[in-house]
């Protein structure tokens, strides 16, 4: 019991990873997360960042009478504090097999939004803290790359820069799971890809970009 009181005081409940609340908040910390690209516009608008919604998992807490916690995917609405102290309020979407987590801004007391969730672009900000995290398939993709000139530290450097989600031309349907269409940049070159989530790996299956469809 001492122990225990010792980790809330020291730790919040971020110290004991068992409680539900932080189980989300830890299964979204593992996801790439992502924010649609109006809705960046608008939090430049009203002086909020990114950082102030992915803070919610470090210090605010997780409403669990406004969430969305049967179906695929989940929603999750957290609450804090940003760094103008302004209460701010967010949903974090938890999909099945998936690698993305979509933070959506609520206003105050609003649960979740599913409307359109699935469509326009997203901005990856931030990415799990893993040096291997991107992999490529061992047949074609590698040998796209190789004919491309990128690595798989490449993209995990590029993803990281400014990654882009394409919600439209991913796909939560046709396959066992979710296949996500993501977009980098390396130089001065735009690069598209298909990945999935893989043995703890954000997994390329196939690069669209042109002269590499097919390889051997």
């Amino acid at each position: 019991m001492i122990g225990l009181m010792f980790t809330f005081i020291f730790f919040q409940n971020r110290g004991c990873s068992w409680l539900p609340e932080n189980r989300v908040k830890n299964a979204v910390l593992e996801n790439v997360i992502v924010f649609k690209k109006a809705d960046v516009e608008l939090m430049n608008q009203q002086g909020i960042t990114p950082d102030d919604y992915v803070q919610i998992l470090n210090k605010g807490a997780i409403k669990f009478g406004l969430s969305k916690r049967q179906g695929e995917p989940k929603y999750y609405v957290g609450k804090s504090v940003s760094s103008s102290g302004d209460e701010i309020q967010a949903q974090f979407e938890l999909r099945v097999d998936g690698f993305v987590s979509l933070c959506t801004p609520l206003k105050k007391d609003e649960s979740v939004i599913t409307e359109n969730l699935l469509e326009g672009e997203a901005i990856i900000y931030r990415l799990p803290i893993d040096t291997s995290l991107v992999a490529f398939d061992e047949d074609l993709a590698k040998c796209q790359a190789k004919k491309l000139g990128i690595t798989e530290k490449n993209v995990l450097d590029a993803l990281h820069d400014f990654g882009i989600v394409n919600y439209d031309l991913s796909d939560f349907v046709s396959s066992d799971k979710p296949i996500y269409h993501l977009s980098f940049q390396i130089k001065d070159s735009t690069y598209h890809g298909k990945a999935i989530w893989y043995k703890n790996k954000l997994y390329f299956t196939y690069f669209l970009n042109s002269g590499v469809e097919k390889c051997n």
